[in-house]
């Protein structure tokens, strides 16, 4: 059993940034979060590992949580400018808290830019639904919203590019995060 994916496992956007997140500047950033949690992370090159995965020219793989013995550890890919980078940490994280098994010995979780279609197995590799909840978890995380709300009365009607810009966060993450709040 994984003692730092207990100490985590099911925790919130929120309790994540109350325990482990002491600071009120924004654009948040992950790697201060994973530093203080005792999960390292590094910057590597996937690409024998996607040719490895068979993946297409259209499709690269993002990021990898993993866990092993006590070892938590996230890897993101070096082609990732600093918002995509922070992004894909906090999408890893996330499968950290709610997906990577505590029991399991090891265990692991890829993040993709499409859904991975493996020739092997006949059939999606990942679900939609880890994928989708990993994201929801990730923006809550990187654009809290009472941050976005405070924002939001300084600014006026910022576009999502220019909310995106204040967070560090990608485009379609401020989007995300938007919709939620339509909802």
């Amino acid at each position: 059993m994984c003692k730092k994916l207990k100490e985590i496992h099911d925790l919130k956007p929120s309790d994540v940034l109350n325990k482990y997140y002491s600071q009120e500047k924004h654009p948040i950033d992950v790697r201060t979060i994973l530093a203080k949690m005792g999960i390292d992370c590094f910057s590597v090159d996937f690409a024998k590992l996607e040719k490895d995965l068979y993946l297409s020219g259209n499709d690269a793989i993002l990021g990898i949580a993993c866990s092993e013995g006590d070892d938590i550890k996230i890897l993101y890919s070096n082609e990732l400018g600093d918002a995509d980078a922070n992004y894909v940490l906090a999408h890893e994280l996330a499968h950290c808290c709610l997906h990577l098994p505590v029991t399991a010995d090891f265990h692991v979780e890829l993040k993709t830019e499409n859904d991975i279609y493996s020739p092997a197995f006949k059939r999606s590799i990942f679900k939609k639904s880890k994928e989708n909840e990993a994201d929801r978890f990730a923006a809550s995380l990187l654009i809290p919203t009472d941050k976005l709300m405070e924002y939001l009365l300084e600014v006026g009607s910022p576009s999502i590019q220019t909310i995106a810009e204040y967070f560090s966060v990608p485009e379609h993450l401020a989007r995300k995060k938007i919709d939620e709040l339509k909802v």
